[in-house]
């Protein structure tokens, strides 16, 4: 989240001054926007749906339903989506970084493209992280459901 607002606090200003070629810049923006709609989007959905209903299950598997279990494989899913439309726009975020890096840069041009590198690589461990250890954990749990 702070990588995502250091570069949203920069991102207009080096938008507004870019030299040529302007749509290098513009699609940045563009993919970058949407990224962090998204994420925000993401990060809701697990942090006041997924994760509470996770630790509910993990604390007291008996104090689930069926329909409890169900719904939050349903929501499990849904974060599996987000999870792909979420690498897709990474790899044309990433796109768009090695096309502004070829063009000539200040200083802060080179740091906005070393931060948004990063945030793409979080982004991907994280992802990685979800769907390698914490998903398959969370449905193998809810396995065991009343």
């Amino acid at each position: 989240r702070q990588r995502i607002e250091a570069i949203a606090s920069v991102l207009p200003r080096i938008l507004s001054s870019a030299r040529e070629p302007r749509e290098a810049y513009g699609r940045l923006g563009t993919v970058f926007a949407s990224l962090s709609e998204l994420i925000d989007s993401h990060e809701r959905l697990e942090d006041r749906i997924l994760w509470p209903a996770i630790v509910k299950v993990e604390r007291d598997p008996t104090s689930t339903n069926q329909r409890f279990c169900e719904a939050l494989r349903q929501k499990i899913a849904e974060a599996d989506i987000e999870h792909v439309a979420l690498r897709c726009l990474s790899v044309a975020l990433r796109h768009a970084v090695i096309e502004i890096k070829g063009l000539p840069a200040s200083v802060d041009e080179a740091v906005l493209a070393l931060n948004l590198d990063m945030l793409v690589l979080l982004l991907n461990e994280r992802l990685e992280l979800e769907d390698r250890y914490l998903w398959p954990r969370a449905l193998a749990l809810l396995q065991h459901e009343p």
